[in-house]
């Protein structure tokens, strides 16, 4: 069994690994900056990145990811999210349990 910090050892280590998350508008990825990353109080890594409001294309984000900082992709998701406004960002979270079972 993992101790706790086993286990924020593992938490922090995926926090602490993450350097930058991508998405796609249309057929184009852009790389985006994470803007934060934390452990909650509940032990979930929270990571955090804007997705910038002057990037041409449909308007549309049909994909996100995270990569660490090998360039290694970690996490990725098919999204659908509708870009309206053409003067503000759109926050994007990304939420991970790390559980022992």
């Amino acid at each position: 069994m993992m101790t706790a910090t086993g286990m924020a050892a593992v938490r922090n280590f995926v926090k602490d690994s993450i350097a930058y998350a991508m998405y796609r508008v249309g057929s184009t990825d852009y790389r985006a900056a994470i803007t934060s990353a934390e452990v909650g109080d509940d032990g979930k890594v929270r990571i955090a990145f804007v997705i910038d409001h002057t990037v041409t294309g449909s308007g549309k984000v049909t994909r996100v990811q995270l990569f660490d900082r090998w360039g290694n992709c970690w996490a990725e998701k098919a999204v659908s999210i509708q870009r309206n406004s053409p003067t503000g960002g759109i926050y994007y979270r990304v939420t991970v349990s790390v559980v022992e079972e």
